[in-house]
C-alpha cells in the first residue's frame, strides 16, 4: 500500500479513488472517511505523506470498510463521529458548519470533496513539497 503511494504525485483522494492503482472498492464516500478518520487532506499529494499518514490512511481503510460493511449487515447506523453523517448537504462548493467542525468542499480527483481542514493536514513526509502542517490530526473509525 505505502510503497505504491509513496511513488504517487496524485492527491491522495486521487489515489484512493482509482480502482487500478492501490485498492478496489473504494468509492467517493469511503475515501472521504478515510481521509477525515486519517486526519489528511484530501488534496496532498501521495508523495508528500509521511510514513506515518501512510500507515493511518492503510489502518483507516481496512476500519472504516469493516466497521461499514458491519453495520450494514446489521442494519445499523454508522458512528457518531464519521464525517457521512454531515458530508451532503447540497453543497459541493465553499463551507458550512457541522458538529465536526467546519467543513469545506472542493473538487479533487475529479469529484466533490468534503473535509474539515482544522482536523485534516497536507503531506508531513520530511523535504517533501506540502509537507507544512497545519491543524490536528488524529482519529478513528468507530
Amino acid at each position: 500500500f505505502a510503497s505504491v503511494l509513496r511513488r504517487v504525485r496524485a492527491p491522495i483522494k486521487a489515489a484512493l479513488l482509482d480502482q487500478g492503482r492501490v485498492v478496489c472498492g473504494v468509492g467517493n464516500w469511503v475515501a472521504d472517511e478515510v481521509l477525515y478518520q486519517a486526519g489528511v487532506l484530501p488534496a496532498a499529494p501521495c508523495e508528500s505523506l509521511s510514513e506515518e499518514q501512510l500507515a493511518a490512511i492503510h489502518a483507516q481503510v481496512l476500519a472504516v470498510c469493516t466497521a461499514a460493511c458491519g453495520r450494514l449487515e446489521r442494519g445499523c447506523d454508522f458512528p457518531v463521529g464519521w464525517l457521512f453523517h454531515h458530508r451532503w448537504q447540497g453543497q459541493t462548493s465553499g463551507s458550512m458548519a457541522s458538529p465536526l467542525g467546519r467543513i469545506h468542499f472542493d473538487t479533487v480527483g475529479g469529484r466533490t470533496t468534503a473535509f474539515v481542514p482544522a482536523r485534516q493536514v497536507k503531506g508531513q513526509a520530511a523535504g517533501k513539497a506540502g509537507g507544512e502542517a497545519k491543524g490536528k490530526a488524529g482519529g478513528k473509525a468507530g
